[in-house]
């Protein structure tokens, strides 16, 4: 494999872990909202300002943006 197919592999999995950590975040924040609440997070907010979400927002940003 060249640089560049590894290259785009990587990325694409990045996407993908970072779109499985949106929608974790949003199910676990929706269903069970007590259960974040016994874990110190009292507001949602904080949870996609955690380090392990540090780049969801990120991405919120960039697929909201209008070209």
């Amino acid at each position: 494999m060249s640089d560049e197919a590894i290259q785009a592999r990587y990325s694409l999995i990045e996407f993908i872990q970072c779109n499985l950590r949106l929608l974790a975040g949003l199910y676990v924040t929706w269903r069970y909202p007590d259960f974040l609440k016994g874990r110190g997070v009292a507001d949602p907010q904080e949870l996609f300002g955690c380090r392990k979400f540090c780049d969801v927002p990120h991405l919120i940003e960039q697929v909201t943006l209008k070209k």
